[in-house]
Protein backbone atom coordinates (compact mmCIF):
# COMPACT_ATOMS: atom_id res chain seq x y z
CA UNK A 1 0.00 0.00 0.00
CA UNK A 2 1.60 3.27 -1.15
CA UNK A 3 1.36 6.09 1.39
CA UNK A 4 1.93 9.85 1.21
CA UNK A 5 3.06 11.37 4.53
CA UNK A 6 2.44 15.09 5.01
CA UNK A 7 4.09 16.78 7.98
CA UNK A 8 7.42 15.79 9.52
CA UNK A 9 7.44 17.97 12.62
CA UNK A 10 8.11 17.05 16.24
CA UNK A 11 5.01 14.94 16.82
CA UNK A 12 5.35 13.04 13.56
CA UNK A 13 9.07 12.48 14.12
CA UNK A 14 8.65 11.24 17.69
CA UNK A 15 5.55 9.09 17.24
CA UNK A 16 3.98 8.62 13.82
CA UNK A 17 7.03 8.11 11.61
CA UNK A 18 8.55 5.32 13.77
CA UNK A 19 5.10 3.70 13.96
CA UNK A 20 4.64 3.83 10.18
CA UNK A 21 8.09 2.28 9.70
CA UNK A 22 6.97 -0.79 11.69
CA UNK A 23 3.85 -1.53 9.62
CA UNK A 24 4.85 -4.11 6.98
CA UNK A 25 1.85 -3.81 4.66
CA UNK A 26 2.61 -0.20 3.71
CA UNK A 27 5.34 1.75 1.95
CA UNK A 28 5.79 5.48 2.47
CA UNK A 29 6.65 6.48 -1.11
CA UNK A 30 6.55 10.24 -0.57
CA UNK A 31 6.83 12.72 2.30
CA UNK A 32 6.30 16.45 2.50
CA UNK A 33 7.22 19.27 4.87
CA UNK A 34 8.20 22.91 4.27
CA UNK A 35 11.13 22.42 6.68
CA UNK A 36 13.88 20.85 4.57
CA UNK A 37 15.87 19.66 7.60
CA UNK A 38 12.87 17.88 9.15
CA UNK A 39 12.05 16.39 5.78
CA UNK A 40 15.56 14.97 5.35
CA UNK A 41 15.38 13.41 8.83
CA UNK A 42 12.09 11.75 7.94
CA UNK A 43 13.57 10.53 4.68
CA UNK A 44 16.08 8.41 6.59
CA UNK A 45 13.20 6.22 7.74
CA UNK A 46 11.86 5.71 4.22
CA UNK A 47 14.70 5.01 1.83
CA UNK A 48 13.80 5.87 -1.75
CA UNK A 49 10.79 8.01 -0.85
CA UNK A 50 10.27 11.23 -2.80
CA UNK A 51 10.67 14.30 -0.58
CA UNK A 52 8.77 17.53 -1.23
CA UNK A 53 9.04 20.91 0.45
CA UNK A 54 6.35 22.18 -1.93
CA UNK A 55 2.78 21.77 -0.69
CA UNK A 56 1.51 22.10 -4.26
CA UNK A 57 3.63 19.16 -5.44
CA UNK A 58 2.55 17.07 -2.45
CA UNK A 59 -1.11 17.73 -3.25
CA UNK A 60 -0.52 16.55 -6.81
CA UNK A 61 1.09 13.33 -5.53
CA UNK A 62 -2.22 12.24 -3.95
CA UNK A 63 -3.24 10.97 -7.40
CA UNK A 64 -0.96 7.93 -7.35
CA UNK A 65 -0.94 6.79 -3.70
CA UNK A 66 -3.32 4.46 -1.88
CA UNK A 67 -3.63 6.44 1.37
CA UNK A 68 -2.60 9.73 2.94
CA UNK A 69 -1.36 10.44 6.49
CA UNK A 70 -1.22 14.07 7.60
CA UNK A 71 0.28 15.53 10.79
CA UNK A 72 0.50 19.29 10.36
CA UNK A 73 -1.71 22.27 11.28
CA UNK A 74 -5.51 22.01 11.16
CA UNK A 75 -5.54 24.33 8.15
CA UNK A 76 -3.23 21.96 6.24
CA UNK A 77 -5.24 18.96 7.45
CA UNK A 78 -8.42 20.38 5.94
CA UNK A 79 -6.75 21.21 2.63
CA UNK A 80 -5.23 17.75 2.13
CA UNK A 81 -8.31 15.92 3.41
CA UNK A 82 -10.54 17.75 0.97
CA UNK A 83 -8.19 16.94 -1.92
CA UNK A 84 -7.80 13.29 -0.90
CA UNK A 85 -11.53 12.68 -0.45
CA UNK A 86 -12.31 14.26 -3.83
CA UNK A 87 -9.87 11.78 -5.37
CA UNK A 88 -11.36 8.85 -3.45
CA UNK A 89 -8.33 8.33 -1.20
CA UNK A 90 -8.53 7.15 2.45
CA UNK A 91 -6.95 9.61 4.85
CA UNK A 92 -5.64 9.68 8.43
CA UNK A 93 -5.49 13.12 10.06
CA UNK A 94 -3.71 13.86 13.28
CA UNK A 95 -5.93 15.84 15.61
CA UNK A 96 -7.26 18.45 15.28
CA UNK A 97 -8.55 17.65 11.78
CA UNK A 98 -9.99 21.14 11.19
CA UNK A 99 -10.41 24.50 12.90
CA UNK A 100 -14.20 24.64 12.67
CA UNK A 101 -17.06 22.18 13.03
CA UNK A 102 -18.43 23.27 9.67
CA UNK A 103 -15.22 22.22 7.91
CA UNK A 104 -15.30 18.86 9.66
CA UNK A 105 -18.94 18.26 8.69
CA UNK A 106 -18.01 19.00 5.09
CA UNK A 107 -15.21 16.41 5.14
CA UNK A 108 -17.43 13.89 6.91
CA UNK A 109 -20.14 14.24 4.26
CA UNK A 110 -17.61 13.70 1.45
CA UNK A 111 -16.19 10.61 3.15
CA UNK A 112 -19.60 9.11 3.84
CA UNK A 113 -20.80 9.73 0.30
CA UNK A 114 -17.83 7.81 -1.10
CA UNK A 115 -17.71 5.22 1.75
CA UNK A 116 -14.05 6.06 2.36
CA UNK A 117 -11.95 5.04 5.34
CA UNK A 118 -11.08 8.02 7.53
CA UNK A 119 -9.52 8.30 10.97
CA UNK A 120 -8.54 11.07 13.38
CA UNK A 121 -5.47 10.50 15.52
CA UNK A 122 -6.78 10.16 19.07
CA UNK A 123 -4.06 7.85 20.33
CA UNK A 124 -5.36 7.83 23.93
CA UNK A 125 -8.39 5.67 23.10
CA UNK A 126 -6.00 3.19 21.43
CA UNK A 127 -3.63 2.87 24.38
CA UNK A 128 -3.62 -0.51 26.08
CA UNK A 129 -4.73 1.08 29.35
CA UNK A 130 -7.76 2.79 27.75
CA UNK A 131 -8.75 -0.49 26.07
CA UNK A 132 -8.51 -2.34 29.40
CA UNK A 133 -10.51 0.46 31.02
CA UNK A 134 -13.25 0.24 28.37
CA UNK A 135 -13.38 -3.55 28.66
CA UNK A 136 -13.94 -3.24 32.41
CA UNK A 137 -16.72 -0.65 31.99
CA UNK A 138 -18.48 -2.55 29.20
CA UNK A 139 -18.45 -5.95 30.93
CA UNK A 140 -21.89 -7.25 32.06
CA UNK A 141 -20.64 -7.61 35.63
CA UNK A 142 -19.86 -3.89 35.83
CA UNK A 143 -23.46 -2.70 35.59
CA UNK A 144 -24.72 0.47 33.91
CA UNK A 145 -22.34 3.45 34.11
CA UNK A 146 -23.90 6.38 35.94
CA UNK A 147 -20.97 8.78 36.34
CA UNK A 148 -17.50 9.47 34.95
CA UNK A 149 -14.84 11.79 36.30
CA UNK A 150 -11.77 12.73 34.27
CA UNK A 151 -8.67 14.78 34.97
CA UNK A 152 -6.54 15.87 32.02
CA UNK A 153 -3.47 17.90 33.01
CA UNK A 154 -1.06 19.18 30.35
CA UNK A 155 1.83 21.64 30.34
CA UNK A 156 0.86 23.29 27.04
CA UNK A 157 -0.24 25.06 24.92
CA UNK A 158 0.22 28.47 26.47
CA UNK A 159 -1.62 31.15 24.55
CA UNK A 160 -2.82 30.90 20.95
CA UNK A 161 -1.80 28.37 18.30
CA UNK A 162 -2.14 27.92 14.54
CA UNK A 163 -2.99 31.61 13.95
CA UNK A 164 -6.23 31.22 15.92
CA UNK A 165 -7.72 34.22 17.68
CA UNK A 166 -8.78 32.32 20.80
CA UNK A 167 -6.52 30.76 23.43
CA UNK A 168 -9.48 28.69 24.62
CA UNK A 169 -10.12 27.27 21.14
CA UNK A 170 -6.39 26.55 20.82
CA UNK A 171 -6.47 24.56 24.06
CA UNK A 172 -9.66 22.70 23.13
CA UNK A 173 -8.22 21.69 19.75
CA UNK A 174 -4.77 20.86 21.12
CA UNK A 175 -5.55 18.88 24.26
CA UNK A 176 -9.07 18.98 25.70
CA UNK A 177 -10.43 17.18 22.62
CA UNK A 178 -8.40 14.12 23.68
CA UNK A 179 -10.21 14.08 27.02
CA UNK A 180 -13.63 14.66 25.44
CA UNK A 181 -12.97 11.87 22.96
CA UNK A 182 -12.03 9.46 25.73
CA UNK A 183 -15.18 10.31 27.69
CA UNK A 184 -17.41 9.77 24.63
CA UNK A 185 -15.54 6.53 23.90
CA UNK A 186 -16.33 5.29 27.40
CA UNK A 187 -19.79 6.77 28.01
CA UNK A 188 -21.44 7.31 24.62
CA UNK A 189 -23.03 10.40 23.03
CA UNK A 190 -23.35 13.69 24.92
CA UNK A 191 -26.73 15.36 25.42
CA UNK A 192 -25.80 18.53 27.33
CA UNK A 193 -22.67 20.52 28.21
CA UNK A 194 -22.04 23.16 30.89
CA UNK A 195 -18.56 24.65 31.32
CA UNK A 196 -16.61 27.30 33.21
CA UNK A 197 -13.10 28.68 32.88
CA UNK A 198 -10.68 29.74 35.61
CA UNK A 199 -9.59 33.37 35.65
CA UNK A 200 -7.25 35.20 35.43
CA UNK A 201 -5.45 33.66 32.46
CA UNK A 202 -1.94 33.68 33.96
CA UNK A 203 1.05 33.10 31.65
CA UNK A 204 -1.21 32.03 28.80
CA UNK A 205 -2.49 28.90 30.55
CA UNK A 206 -6.02 27.53 30.51
CA UNK A 207 -8.06 25.71 33.16
CA UNK A 208 -11.63 24.59 32.51
CA UNK A 209 -14.22 22.44 34.20
CA UNK A 210 -16.95 20.79 32.16
CA UNK A 211 -20.05 18.91 33.21
CA UNK A 212 -21.65 16.50 30.75
CA UNK A 213 -25.00 14.77 30.65
CA UNK A 214 -24.79 11.77 28.35
CA UNK A 215 -27.64 10.41 26.24
CA UNK A 216 -27.78 7.41 28.58
CA UNK A 217 -28.62 9.72 31.48
CA UNK A 218 -25.19 9.29 33.05
CA UNK A 219 -23.23 12.36 34.16
CA UNK A 220 -19.59 13.31 33.67
CA UNK A 221 -17.12 15.84 35.01
CA UNK A 222 -13.90 16.95 33.32
CA UNK A 223 -11.10 19.14 34.63
CA UNK A 224 -8.61 20.04 31.91
CA UNK A 225 -5.69 22.45 32.13
CA UNK A 226 -2.42 23.49 30.51
CA UNK A 227 -0.96 24.78 33.78
CA UNK A 228 0.48 21.41 34.89
CA UNK A 229 4.25 20.75 35.02
CA UNK A 230 3.84 17.55 32.98
CA UNK A 231 1.20 15.38 31.35
CA UNK A 232 -1.11 13.59 33.77
CA UNK A 233 -4.39 11.82 33.01
CA UNK A 234 -6.77 9.94 35.29
CA UNK A 235 -10.34 8.71 34.89
CA UNK A 236 -12.91 6.79 36.91
CA UNK A 237 -16.38 5.40 36.12
CA UNK A 238 -19.05 4.39 38.66
CA UNK A 239 -21.94 2.03 37.88
CA UNK A 240 -25.41 1.62 39.34
CA UNK A 241 -24.34 -1.70 40.85
CA UNK A 242 -21.53 -0.15 42.88
CA UNK A 243 -18.70 -1.08 40.54
CA UNK A 244 -15.82 1.36 40.01
CA UNK A 245 -13.22 1.35 37.22
CA UNK A 246 -10.17 3.60 37.49
CA UNK A 247 -7.34 4.47 35.10
CA UNK A 248 -4.21 6.31 36.18
CA UNK A 249 -1.69 7.73 33.72
CA UNK A 250 -2.15 4.89 31.21
CA UNK A 251 -0.17 2.55 33.49
CA UNK A 252 -2.67 1.40 36.07
CA UNK A 253 -6.26 0.18 35.59
CA UNK A 254 -8.34 -1.03 38.54
CA UNK A 255 -11.83 -2.54 38.66
CA UNK A 256 -13.65 -3.02 41.94
CA UNK A 257 -17.17 -4.50 42.26
CA UNK A 258 -19.46 -6.12 44.81
CA UNK A 259 -21.07 -9.50 44.24
CA UNK A 260 -23.17 -11.32 46.84
CA UNK A 261 -21.84 -9.10 49.59
CA UNK A 262 -18.18 -9.63 48.69
CA UNK A 263 -15.81 -7.12 47.15
CA UNK A 264 -13.90 -8.26 44.06
CA UNK A 265 -10.81 -6.49 42.78
CA UNK A 266 -9.04 -6.76 39.42
CA UNK A 267 -5.99 -4.82 38.36
CA UNK A 268 -3.98 -4.32 35.18
CA UNK A 269 -0.39 -3.13 34.88
CA UNK A 270 1.75 -3.14 31.73
CA UNK A 271 4.27 -5.92 31.43
CA UNK A 272 7.90 -4.99 32.06
CA UNK A 273 8.77 -4.68 28.35
CA UNK A 274 5.37 -3.29 27.32
CA UNK A 275 6.29 0.20 26.16
CA UNK A 276 6.71 2.10 22.92
CA UNK A 277 4.40 3.17 20.12
CA UNK A 278 1.84 0.40 20.45
CA UNK A 279 1.56 0.94 24.21
CA UNK A 280 0.95 4.67 23.60
CA UNK A 281 -1.66 3.93 20.93
CA UNK A 282 0.11 5.46 17.93
CA UNK A 283 0.97 2.25 16.12
CA UNK A 284 -2.37 0.65 16.97
CA UNK A 285 -4.44 3.47 15.48
CA UNK A 286 -2.38 3.48 12.28
CA UNK A 287 -2.48 -0.31 11.93
CA UNK A 288 -6.28 -0.28 12.28
CA UNK A 289 -6.51 2.46 9.67
CA UNK A 290 -4.57 0.47 7.08
CA UNK A 291 -6.32 -2.82 7.89
CA UNK A 292 -9.68 -1.08 7.41
CA UNK A 293 -8.49 0.08 3.98
CA UNK A 294 -7.35 -3.42 3.02
CA UNK A 295 -10.69 -4.90 4.07
CA UNK A 296 -12.73 -1.97 2.73
CA UNK A 297 -14.46 -1.63 6.10
CA UNK A 298 -14.59 2.05 7.23
CA UNK A 299 -16.41 0.96 10.40
CA UNK A 300 -13.37 -0.97 11.65
CA UNK A 301 -11.32 2.14 12.51
CA UNK A 302 -12.26 4.95 14.89
CA UNK A 303 -12.85 7.74 15.38
CA UNK A 304 -13.90 8.48 11.80
CA UNK A 305 -14.54 12.02 10.61
CA UNK A 306 -18.24 11.44 11.34
CA UNK A 307 -17.52 10.32 14.90
CA UNK A 308 -15.19 13.29 15.40
CA UNK A 309 -18.09 15.68 14.74
CA UNK A 310 -19.53 14.83 18.18
CA UNK A 311 -16.27 15.97 19.81
CA UNK A 312 -16.36 19.26 17.90
CA UNK A 313 -19.99 19.85 18.83
CA UNK A 314 -19.03 19.37 22.49
CA UNK A 315 -16.16 21.86 22.13
CA UNK A 316 -18.54 24.38 20.54
CA UNK A 317 -20.91 23.97 23.49
CA UNK A 318 -18.04 24.47 25.92
CA UNK A 319 -17.10 27.74 24.23
CA UNK A 320 -20.73 28.89 24.15
CA UNK A 321 -21.25 27.98 27.80
CA UNK A 322 -18.18 29.88 28.91
CA UNK A 323 -19.12 32.98 26.89
CA UNK A 324 -22.76 32.83 28.03
CA UNK A 325 -21.69 32.61 31.68
CA UNK A 326 -19.62 35.76 31.38
CA UNK A 327 -16.26 33.98 31.37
Amino acid sequence: MKVLLVGCGEHATENLIPSLAQIPQIEVVAASDPNASALRSAGRWFVGADLYTSEKVALERIYDVDAVVVAATPQVHYKFAKAALELGKPIFLEKPPTVTTGELRELSAKANEASLVTCVGHNLRHTEAAIEFRDAVSSPAFGNPVAMEMRYFASKPRGKRWSLESALRSFLLSHANHAIDLMIYQMGPIRQVVAARAWPDVHGGIAITVQFIFESGAIGNLIATSYAPHFNVAASVLSNSGSVAEMHNLYDVRHTRRDMGKRHYQGWLPRTLETGYRFAGYQTELERFFIAIQNNRPEDVHPSFSEEVAIYEAMDQIESSIVDSGD
